[in-house]
């Protein structure tokens, strides 16, 4: 594992930060446990969520000599005066910017996959080999919408490799991702009665309920006490 990245010492854990609509866990998490510094040790944004909250570190991997006109210009000041930010390609007109570690990172995953911004900083993660990874606004889909991005697959895959790596991976409950914000007993296809699980002194234990099938009747889902053990 490197001892440093970009000039930084390798934190213990990394908060990724993107502009899907459970980015409001982050700022709930933060407020809960009193400063945005108990969420992580490094805070990761992607894209224009680094308007918003203060960061370490700004992923965009759109190559920045051809920004879009539909890129506000306050964001082009941002990204232009930002310390860090990650990018395909880096820029004297961007002195903060530095090229991702493309052909490393994919070493590390073992496979050439990573289709969004989102993906890049998961896998830059993955590959320093941080302890605990914190997810919000990287959803893709939104419940009861029609309307999707492209790459949760991609994302999801990075996530069941870096939990077979042994890292912490913490959501907040108003993520699709892994079917979060789905109540408990929605989670097992074919069982007409409610199932849950639980850990329970380190392993996992299975709820059958022939009384309960209405899992919205619960008020707690997995994510929320994901969230809530931070």
């Amino acid at each position: 594992m490197e001892k440093e990245h970009f000039g930084r010492p390798i934190p213990q854990s990394v908060a990724i930060v993107a502009m899907g609509q459970s980015r409001i866990d982050y700022g709930t998490n933060s407020s809960w446990l009193g400063n945005y510094r108990e969420v992580a040790d490094e805070i990761w944004v992607v894209n224009r969520m680094a308007a918003y909250i203060y960061n370490d570190i700004l992923f965009r991997m759109d190559d920045l000599s051809e920004e879009r006109d539909d890129v506000p210009e306050p964001f082009k000041k941002t990204m232009r005066e930002h310390p860090l930010l990650v990018t395909s390609k880096a820029y004297p007109e961007y002195p903060g910017s530095v090229d991702y570690p493309l052909e490393e990172v994919v070493q590390s995953i073992g496979v050439p996959y990573l289709n969004t911004t989102p993906a890049y900083a998961l896998a830059y993660a993955i590959h320093l080999g941080v302890k605990q990874i914190h997810v919000y606004g990287c959803d893709y889909t939104y419940p009861n919408q029609a309307r999707a991005e492209k790459g949760r697959g991609c994302f999801e895959w990075l996530m069941g490799f870096a939990f077979a790596k042994g890292i912490e991976l913490m959501m907040g409950p108003n993520t699709s991702l892994m079917d979060t914000c789905i109540p408990p007993g929605e989670k097992f296809y074919g069982y007409k009665d409610f199932v849950r699980a639980d850990v329970i002194d380190g392993e996992w234990k299975i709820l059958i309920d022939p009384t309960q099938q209405n899992a919205a009747s619960f008020e707690k889902g997995v994510g929320q006490e994901v969230l809530n053990d931070n």
